[in-house]
């Protein structure tokens, strides 16, 4: 059998590229004698970028930088929405065009450049805010935080081919171990940003918090520089629109308990709209001062570091569907507690709740996928889950902005918490777990083209 690579002399009259044989051995042998310095490249990477996240939270420390310039609770949901919207609609373009790309290093290291320029830019926008207008700072700052959530959408599908690829065995390992030295570095992030919050004023505090940041994604960029991607690849797909949308209807069609899983996780997502104003809410009801951005960051960082190896636990044994559900769950009660307490530090376990939700979501988001038994089909159903659940993503945050602009907060969390209550409902009773049912529906036609 040959694999394919880029050819450096010729391009094809159709505008792909010409590709040149590599043999199958030669491929094993550089994946093999290049596994170890691609583990460990991979692994530092991913545990440094959890470093510069913990100083970028949307939730919490970017929320603040917004809320410090306006008090439209529309434009802090937006922080959020953008977020989602620019991680995954590249996405589909992204992963479309690496169906025929020979090599992913080129979008990979673009993908990795623009987010360092987004970073570079929130710190260079942080410096000069002192002599523009809140109104052109806000117009800034979101431009610049486009370019960021938008790379990472390049960047995401590009890394995922490329771990594919130069890491064959042992993915288990190497994203729990990534998560963990991520986590404890997030504590780090964290604990960092509580002391910058406590002694310096804003906007010095954004400042410093956006320079370190950057500093330590120029640090993961020069790994990421180093990676040898191997010479290798499979065997090119359609990568028309047209042919995706075909693999859609007919997943569609024959998997009945995937639509239906489907149907309530986009419900799960009404849920997260509480998510960006759980610090606005606390600190102004409660007249917090600056230092709880970082304490809750913290509590936050904690709660995933904590639970991903419990979701994992749960999701190994009982199936993901079930770390769907107890994430919604958690979701549910941190959502109507911080619409009826009276008290400050009730909002530490709200934080916790909302962690724990992020990191089973995350965890179990792409894990499930694979146990619906559409091996062949897999990326349809990633891109397919990435189109209907974004623009989701994107509007609900937006939407509860609005909710807590005209009624108030107390609103957004009741509604939040409603919608993931009937979702850990919908999910436990309407939707089968694909663990124990793979096989009795649709198998044959798993093989989609």
């Amino acid at each position: 059998m040959e694999l394919d690579i880029l050819s450096r002399e010729h391009g094809t009259q159709d505008g792909r590229e010409e590709r040149t044989a590599v043999s199958q051995d030669d491929c094993e042998q550089f994946v093999s004698k290049n596994y170890r310095w691609n583990f460990g490249g991979v692994l530092v990477e991913s545990s440094l970028y959890s470093f510069v996240s913990s100083l970028l939270s949307v939730y919490t420390v970017l929320a603040y930088y917004v809320g410090q310039l306006s008090d439209s609770r529309v434009l802090i949901g937006l922080v959020p929405a953008i977020s989602v919207g620019g991680f995954f609609v590249p996405q589909l373009i992204t992963a479309k065009r690496l169906r025929w790309a020979p090599r992913v290093r080129p979008y990979l290291l673009a993908g990795a450049a623009l987010q360092r320029l987004g970073i570079l830019g929130l710190l260079v926008l942080s410096a000069v805010q002192p002599v523009l207008a809140p109104e052109i700072t806000l117009v800034l700052f979101f431009a610049v935080f486009i370019v960021y959530s938008g790379a990472s959408g390049i960047y995401y599908p590009a890394y995922g081919s490329f771990v594919g690829k130069a890491i064959p065995q042992r993915k288990g390992m190497l994203l729990g171990t990534s998560y963990f030295l991520g986590g404890l570095l997030g504590l780090l992030g964290s604990s960092l940003l509580t002391y910058l919050l406590t002694n310096y004023d804003y906007p010095r505090d954004a400042q410093y918090a956006f320079g370190i940041a950057f500093l330590a994604s120029l640090i993961s960029f020069l790994v990421v520089l180093k990676w040898r991607e191997p010479p290798c690849d499979r065997e090119p797909r359609d990568s028309s629109w047209r042919s995706f949308f075909g693999n859609v209807r007919s997943l569609l069609k024959h998997h009945g308990n995937f639509r239906k899983y489907l149907l309530w996780r986009a419900f799960m997502t009404v849920g997260e709209m509480a998510l960006p104003f759980y610090l606005t809410h606390a600190m102004s009801k409660f007249e917090l001062s600056a230092s709880h951005v970082g304490v809750f960051t913290l509590v936050l960082t904690i709660s995933q570091v904590v639970m991903n190896p419990i979701w994992g636990w749960i999701g190994d044994r009982r199936g993901h569907l079930n770390v769907f559900v107890l994430a919604s769950l958690f979701g549910a009660v941190g959502a109507i507690l911080a619409a009826v307490t009276q008290s400050a530090a009730v909002f530490y376990v709200v934080f916790w709740g909302a962690g724990a939700m992020l990191s089973g979501m995350q965890l179990a988001g792409l894990n499930i996928l694979y146990e619906f038994g559409i091996a062949d089909e897999t990326s349809t159903l990633i891109a397919l889950s990435a189109s209907v659940l974004s623009p989701l993503s994107c509007l609900v945050p937006i939407l509860g902005g609005l909710v807590a602009q005209s009624v108030g907060y107390s609103a957004v969390f009741w509604i939040a918490g409603g919608a993931q209550a009937i979702s850990t409902l919908g999910l436990a009773l309407g939707v089968k777990n694909p663990v124990e049912t793979v096989g009795q529906e649709g198998r044959g036609v798993a093989r989609i083209t």
